[in-house]
């Protein structure tokens, strides 16, 4: 567990520093995009992070690349979160049949989009171009990924209706997320994998190949490949669901006896 930095509360922008505000206008276009792809959780910067410093002197768009801790209250980021809304506005507002499976500003801001893969309306991210979408998969209405780190989904893998994905963790303490402090850590779900609706996938999980989140199930933990009932409830519910077949199945020799004793007593009397 990385250590969170002290906290100091935020206030106005520091000389040669641009305000939040300002990112309003100094929007970049998508075409600068791809310079960052790069730095999507990338090992080997965040190893340079740590062993240079960058993490104290450099960027929080770096920061957050690097898996460190770094404040969202920041005009480049917010310029960028900007840049995802307005692809998914357009998404969102497109006919269906100008949409096709991804509107065209979203699908050229993502990570990567398969063939075939589609995304329903509504739907919102938080910067886009940390999501990798193999072939083939499928994310129903409502689906919400803040994709402050690198979210991959395997070829083939359905995420039900309104499927919520965080990478974002915020400080423990309040003076911290009033701070903005965050951490970002990854989500892997591997191929043809099903996410119930209403799931929630917490930051830094991975789900394996073929594997089942039940509907409404929090996942907190990893998820082997081709288990099912992943997360809370979805594992209790599956242990429940067994524990009340398991007891069916052992009363039905002593309902049974019991019918066969009640119809020997009636003939009898």
């Amino acid at each position: 567990m990385i250590d969170p930095p002290s906290i100091t509360r935020p206030g106005m922008a520091q000389p040669g520093q641009a305000s939040i505000g300002s990112a309003f206008d100094q929007r970049p276009a998508i075409s600068a995009l791809p310079d960052f792809y790069g730095l999507c959780f990338d090992t080997t910067l965040k190893q340079q992070v740590r062993q240079e410093g960058i993490a104290l002197n450099g960027s929080e768009r770096i920061k957050m690349a690097a898996g460190e801790w770094y404040t969202c209250l920041d005009s480049e980021l917010e310029a960028l979160r900007i840049l995802a809304r307005d692809a998914v506005f357009e998404h969102n507002s497109l006919p269906p049949r100008q949409r096709g499976d991804v509107g065209p500003a979203l699908k050229s801001l993502l990570g990567a989009a398969g063939e075939r893969a589609r995304i329903e309306a509504p739907f919102h991210c938080a910067y886009g171009f940390n999501i990798f979408l193999g072939d083939g998969v499928f994310l129903n209405a409502g689906c919400i990924i803040l994709d402050t780190a690198p979210v991959r989904i395997g070829k083939g893998t359905l995420l039900g209706p309104n499927v919520q994905i965080y990478c974002a963790e915020h400080h423990k303490e309040a003076a911290g997320r009033q701070a903005g402090l965050e951490i970002a850590k990854p989500v892997e779900i591997g191929d043809n994998a099903w996410i119930g609706g209403s799931a929630v996938i917490l930051a830094g999980i991975s789900i394996g190949a073929g594997a089942i989140v039940g509907a409404g199930a929090v996942v907190t933990r990893k998820c082997a490949a081709k288990h099912h009932g992943c997360g809370q409830p979805g594992a209790a519910g599956q242990a429940r669901l067994s524990i009340r077949i398991n007891a069916r199945r052992r009363a039905r020799p002593d309902q049974s006896s019991s019918r066969i004793r009640a119809g020997t007593a009636r003939a009898r009397s």
